[in-house]
């Protein structure tokens, strides 16, 4: 499917419905996870487009073509939890994790549908094996709905707990209204079009306030709840020293996703850059910065670039490609400060940086709360939007005011992000009771700076074309010819004279160009 071709969800589906009614629904399904993984590809529908109900009604039409399963009564003290795919590493593999911890089921299944995945027994984490864990084989979309049908009618759990991937069309279509108790529907993809938010038999359920109150307000999902991200404390003391005579110690993890965008197309640029930004917090600080995780070769080349131009020794940035808990590797390393992600932020890895009494300094992201991890830290916690404030806050931090900090960050993860939290509000759903709703939180966009950002996507003949290009260049150059003229009459006529010149020489070039063709 393409996307240009797609002026309607409607009529999108309604001409995948009727594919499925001519007795193929293995393309409908395949079909819808095209479409949503198309969408998601595009970096200007990220914290944009979060759900469709349209899409979720789609699957569950497809899933009812399928024939009935008779499901047996749900039996006491088993859960299921459904993936789309698991890994070793990352934020989706341990809120799996914290939520079979949370569970007081006897007996755990893992049921992954390993669709746009190829998953094997070798890619299972070491946190699974408690469980029962089933990969599906099956290529056709069609079979596997069979396959995750016939997984829960064997099992008959009471709970499913639903943690799929954006895309995962298989998981909405086979899960139809009386096959468990509760089915629990984790929005863990929640800052791009995900699949399922609006499934009526489903409790949906919310990892921040944010997500929360959007959901609400802006999505039409009304019977969602709120529950903590949580995550275990560390294992070792807690620092009670900070900023040691070699200058401050700062540390930042991520992917290069978190940093980049390579894998989206139409990229809008973010006006800050973390290879901008390393060598300016190092000469903030006089101390050393590192970075928990792979970033690209360019990336590096660009930081180390930076450092050189800036004489900086290389040897105070210390990348470390892996660890297994950030919270321990950070006490080891003796970092003073925090600093999470941009353009994305990290909001699990924020709560295992609190939990280990480290203070936070937070990018909030002016284009989205949602790439943001601002609002999850402790109210205490340092913010900043552009390079000069965050080489202002980086000069400013004594040991007091670090020793301070480490307290207030401690203490708010045990207020709001201990595992015991989690597990009252999964007791919660088993006794039919919802959570208290979240505190709402509190962010503004900077719009101005996010529309020039899309400006450069605007003018980018490589993506809209040279045509539309030569006419936004027109419109440019009209507004300042104009402009111009204005400064003239109000007497400004330096400024005014030389934006005249520069319009009439580039209106000069357009003639030139279209006389010739170029």
């Amino acid at each position: 499917m393409n996307l240009e071709q797609e002026p309607t969800v409607s009529g999108f589906c309604q001409r995948v419905l009727s594919v499925a009614e001519a007795g193929d629904p293995a393309s409908a399904l395949q079909s819808i996870a095209a479409f949503v993984i198309q969408v998601i590809s595009q970096e200007r529908s990220i914290a944009r487009v979060f759900s469709s109900a349209k899409l979720d009604r789609l699957c569950l039409d497809i899933g009812n073509l399928f024939a009935p399963v008779n499901v047996t009564t749900p039996r006491a003290g088993k859960c299921v939890f459904l993936a789309t795919g698991v890994s070793k590493r990352g934020g989706h593999s341990r809120v799996i994790s914290s939520l079979m911890q949370a569970d007081p089921a006897s007996e755990r299944h893992v049921l992954i549908t390993n669709i746009e995945h190829d998953i094997t027994d070798a890619d299972v984490p070491d946190f699974l094996q408690d469980a029962s864990v089933s990969i599906c084989r099956e290529a056709d979309f069609a079979q596997k709905v069979v396959w995750l049908r016939n997984q829960i009618r064997i099992i008959a759990p009471e709970r499913i707990y639903v943690l799929i991937h954006h895309f995962d069309s298989v998981a909405i279509a086979a899960l139809q209204p009386g096959m468990a108790d509760q089915i629990i529907y984790i929005h863990n993809c929640d800052h791009s079009l995900s699949l399922g938010s609006h499934v009526p038999h489903y409790r949906h359920v919310d990892l921040h306030a944010k997500g929360y109150y959007y959901c609400r307000e802006n999505c039409g999902v009304k019977n969602n709840q709120h529950w903590p991200m949580v995550t275990a404390p560390s294992s070792l003391p807690l620092r009670k020293e900070f900023l040691n005579a070699d200058g401050l110690v700062t540390a930042t993890s991520g992917g290069f996703e978190k940093f980049e965008s390579p894998h989206l197309n139409r990229k809008i640029p973010y006006s800050i850059s973390y290879a901008e930004a390393v060598p300016r917090i190092i000469a903030a600080t006089g101390g050393r910065h590192i970075h928990i995780g792979g970033l690209s070769r360019g990336m590096l080349s660009d930081i180390h670039r930076g450092l050189e131009d800036g004489g900086i020794a290389k040897d105070r940035f210390i990348n470390v490609s892996y660890v297994p808990r950030i919270p321990e590797a950070l006490i080891e390393r003796n970092v003073d400060l925090y600093l999470t992600s941009f353009p994305l932020g990290g909001g699990l890895v924020a709560i295992e940086v609190m939990s280990a009494g480290i203070p936070i300094l937070a990018h909030s992201n002016y284009r989205s709360a949602f790439f943001s991890s601002a609002d999850l830290v402790y109210p205490g916690a340092g913010v900043w939007r552009d390079l000069d404030e965050l080489s202002a806050s980086l000069k400013n931090y004594t040991p007091d005011d670090l020793k301070r900090q480490s307290v207030e960050a401690f203490e708010f993860y045990k207020e709001n992000h201990l595992p015991e939290l989690l597990k009252a509000c999964v007791l919660g759903v088993i006794e039919n009771r919802d959570s208290d709703p979240p505190r709402r939180p509190v962010y503004y966009a900077d719009q101005l700076q996010a529309f020039l950002d899309e400006g450069e996507v605007i003018v980018d003949e490589t993506e809209v074309g040279a045509e539309y290009a030569e006419a936004f260049t027109r419109l440019h150059w009209r507004i300042e010819r104009t402009f111009g003229k204005c400064l003239c009459r109000l007497g400004l006529n330096k400024d005014g004279e030389f934006l005249k010149a520069r319009s009439n020489e580039r209106r000069r070039i357009l003639r030139q160009r279209k006389a010739t063709g170029q």
